[in-house]
């Protein structure tokens, strides 16, 4: 493991911290592409070198796009582990302490925050395009548990009731790349889940199972937003509302590469946006933002099967800012790779 030195004050005395960059430490299983990519119900074990101390950190993928990390351990070296995250590789991250305390310290060009995460707290983080300097203290027993999910399939199982979340969550299950961090009080009943997960009882396949479903109990009280009762209104169309939906469906094949936004849509339309949307599902079956998307890899499909053009330049014509985006997107749509659809 290379070690490199760096500055750090740390209770009012300079302390010489030891840089460890996450691949060193976790092998893979620090980015997005890692969670996704990694064959599904993998766990690996990393004990802590004995001249930094003692203890562990285990991974558990539990089904691609979902890892969870429990970490237990007591350094005798002050040391920061380095995460580094492109605007298309970020997992959204939710991260519990169960004892002792950890800094973050998130770099990017335009910010510099320090945040100090302790027991009874939640820290929800997205940092597209930043740096995350992860600081745990000397002397002191540390439990940590922690959990990687690719936004896209949190929103594959929330669906559109994503727009009831908070709003930084809901902008990142919207697509938004933007960092966003909060630390926030845990409600009361998750320090229960959290000691669950630590004194798992099960071995395999049922370790799995019962991890999952403790994992998905912590997601489900951060999302508790989306349990308010829904004030729905019965909307009604006629066919010129049809025909307007219809023709704002136009619209947006046009402009696959920029399509308007959702008020520009409804203004176009001359309806509200939740008329749009449920007008949307009533003659598309799909929301205006899913249909959008099928729409754009569609497009893609045709163009790969037809145009001398390489993925590349095929998820710049559709409108995916990050070809990896497209890439990820496209396998789940069609169960294949955009490159066995090149001409």
């Amino acid at each position: 493991m290379n070690l490199n030195t760096c500055s750090d004050i740390e209770a009012g005395i300079e302390q010489k911290r030891s840089l460890i960059r996450t691949r060193d430490l976790f092998d893979n299983n620090c980015s997005l592409d890692d969670i996704q990519d990694h064959c599904s119900h993998s766990e690996t074990c990393r004990k802590w070198p004995s001249e930094i101390g003692i203890g562990h950190v285990t991974m558990i993928q539990l089904r691609p796009g979902l890892l969870l990390g429990v970490g237990n351990y007591r350094l005798k070296e002050y040391i920061e582990v380095a995460f580094e995250y492109t605007e298309a590789n970020a997992p959204l991250f939710f991260g519990y302490v169960q004892s002792g305390s950890v800094t973050y310290t998130l770099q990017s060009q335009k910010r510099h925050q320090n945040i100090s995460n302790r027991p009874g707290h939640i820290l929800v983080g997205y940092l597209p395009g930043e740096q995350c300097m992860f600081r745990p203290p000397v002397g002191v027993s540390v439990s940590t548990i922690g959990i990687s999910i690719d936004p896209w399939l949190l929103k594959t199982w929330v669906g559109e009731e994503y727009l009831q979340a908070p709003a930084g969550l809901s902008r990142i299950l919207n697509g938004v790349q933007r960092p966003y961090t909060e630390l926030s009080p845990n409600p009361p009943e998750t320090n229960t889940i959290l000691n669950q997960i630590i004194t798992c009882p099960y071995q395999g396949a049922l370790k799995r199972l019962y991890l999952e479903a403790k994992v998905l109990e912590l997601i489900i009280h951060q999302m508790a937003p989306l349990n308010r009762p829904a004030s729905k209104k019965s909307v009604s169309f006629d066919k010129r509302d049809a025909d307007l939906i219809r023709e704002t469906e136009l619209l947006l094949r046009d402009n696959l590469d920029n399509p308007p936004s959702l008020p520009e849509l409804a203004r176009r339309a001359g309806v509200n946006k939740n008329k749009l949307n449920q007008g949307f599902r009533k003659i598309f079956g799909t929301s205006v933002f899913e249909h959008l998307r099928i729409l754009r890899l569609e497009r893609a499909r045709a163009l790969l099967e037809n145009e001398h053009k390489s993925v590349t330049e095929v998820a710049y014509e559709v409108g995916y800012t990050h070809p990896e985006n497209f890439t990820r997107a496209f396998k789940r749509h069609f169960c294949t790779s955009p490159k066995d659809h090149l001409f």
